[in-house]
């Protein structure tokens, strides 16, 4: 699914997408990672170009294979990053 460009802040609205396996949400508004939870299946995520401060919110992703972050407003020592667990 791609959401690129969309001016979104939050992420709400794809609880019920289960099957999804590639989400695109580059270039928006999105400052932190949530409700992404029941996407279970997702395999490839795209984050680059928002405001997003730490990696929260991706330890169900655990069909992950790429993360695109760049260009994010990320810290890296003591942000809580979660993502150590997909690996």
């Amino acid at each position: 699914m791609n959401l690129n460009r969309n001016k979104i802040k939050e992420i709400q609205g794809l609880e019920t997408l289960v099957n999804l396996e590639f989400l695109y949400l580059e270039r928006n508004y999105i400052s932190e990672i949530n409700g992404l939870d029941t996407l279970i299946n997702l395999k490839r995520l795209n984050f680059m170009r928002n405001f997003i401060r730490e990696l929260k919110g991706l330890s169900t992703l655990t069909k992950l294979e790429k993360l695109y972050i760049d260009e994010n407003l990320i810290i890296q020592e003591g942000s809580g990053c979660d993502i150590l667990d997909l690996i």
